[in-house]
């Protein structure tokens, strides 16, 4: 009867985790297609069941799941514990500061917090997600050529939508990123594999994220050099091969320059790349900030210094800003610690493991250069670190 119950339960939350994941992953697709509108009924009680409840439910559970966990050491157990007294310690900042702090601020800053939730608890299931290969596949090719059917003349995303300025593409990539990192992962022993990554760094690219099309487009060449895949590593130096010939041969690099995706190979150009001025900008306005209020940060001060919600650092400094030294410290560790347990993966040449690794250098590489504290997918990598810890660092083996 008790085996009984547990594979009820087993089976539950193993199908609340994939609808959990699937209503994330077309989540950027309907923001996109209703921008400027007003969604559907049925899409918002898809929100309200499949991503409200369902997200606080994986989450309570997950949690309970963990700290019933017994670590062998202390050492393990303590990144697990700073993960969750980092999550309470920005969750309270954020709410105890909703009445102080601008509508618009508190608005956002709510918002990245569930999110935080959301994708920490599909990092906690994330192998309960890939026991479903085949619903992944169908997946991603609806989601990939959703966004194909949607490029304009210039092969990027028609961000102009119901007569606005659609500013979501940033969240479009980062949902793809995490989607096209799975897949590549599942295919890691097929000769599909160049197929989906050539997919997925086009379709990375139409999203119009620079940061996001460059970061995954290395982390899934980097895929390359690790798995031992011989047709994927010859295919893609071949490939690699012809496109610098015919590169040199037939590409305006000043053309090049010009274009958005790729001004920043060249440097900022101000006519173009307005983007990465701004956060130039930015970067030195809060550094001083940062210098005034070092100890505990000056939360929503962007709000008070240029009157916009989003004009935060767009790097790792923005958790400092923000939630003030104690949270940028914490995540400076993790970032270490996932940096070292990623060194060993790849140096004892663990395949199995190589999902952490992707998701690692990804959100690394997105931290450092140009993400900021509203990055969700940092979380997912920490869900799924908790997960790591609990299947090879516990007593007993106590994953979910």
């Amino acid at each position: 009867m008790n085996a009984l119950y547990k594979i009820k339960v087993d089976s539950l939350f193993s199908f609340l985790s994939l609808w959990l994941f699937i209503v994330v992953m077309i989540k950027a697709p309907m923001v996109y297609r209703y921008f400027g509108l007003e969604f559907p009924i049925w899409y918002r009680l898809l929100i309200v069941l499949g991503l409200t409840l369902n997200g606080l439910v994986l989450f309570c559970y997950g949690t309970v799941k963990v700290f019933r966990c017994k670590f062998e050491k202390i050492a393990d157990l303590f990144p697990v514990l700073l993960i969750y007294v980092l999550l309470v310690y920005i969750g309270i900042i954020i709410f105890m500061n909703g009445a102080i702090v601008s509508s618009e601020v508190n608005e956002l800053n709510q918002t990245v917090f569930f999110q935080y939730i959301i994708f920490f608890s599909l990092g906690l299931y994330v192998n309960k997600i890939l026991k479903f290969r085949k619903i992944l596949i169908v997946l991603y090719w609806l989601v990939a050529l959703f966004w194909l059917a949607n490029v304009n003349e210039f092969f990027l995303l028609d961000l102009t939508q119901s007569g606005m300025k659609d500013d979501s593409y940033l969240m479009y990539s980062d949902y793809f990123a995490v989607l096209a990192l799975i897949i590549a992962f599942m295919k890691k022993k097929s000769n599909w594999l160049i197929a989906y990554v050539l997919l997925s760094v086009v379709v990375i690219y139409t999203l119009n994220s620079r940061s996001a099309f460059v970061f995954l487009t290395f982390v899934l060449l980097f895929f390359g050099y690790l798995v031992n895949n011989k047709f994927y590593k010859y295919f893609l130096f071949f490939l690699l091969a012809g496109i610098v010939y015919l590169a040199y041969l037939y590409i305006d690099l000043d053309m090049l320059q010009h274009m958005r995706m790729f001004s920043i190979f060249f440097g900022v150009d101000a006519d173009v790349d307005g983007s990465a001025q701004a956060r130039q900008f930015l970067m030195e306005a809060n550094l001083k900030d940062i210098k005034d209020n070092w100890l505990v940060g000056n939360y929503g001060g962007q709000y008070e210094m240029f009157g916009l919600a989003g004009a935060y650092i767009h790097n790792i400094l923005s958790f400092w800003r923000q939630f003030g030294l104690f949270p940028f410290l914490g995540i400076l560790s993790l970032l270490g610690i996932l940096g070292y347990r990623s060194f060993r993966i790849i140096i004892d040449r663990r395949e199995d493991e190589y999902l952490l690794v992707l998701f690692t250098i990804y959100v690394a590489l997105g931290l450092i250069l140009s993400k900021s504290y509203t990055y969700p997918t940092f979380w997912f990598l920490l869900g799924f670190y908790i997960y790591k810890q609990m299947q090879e660092k516990a007593i007993l083996k106590c994953g979910f």
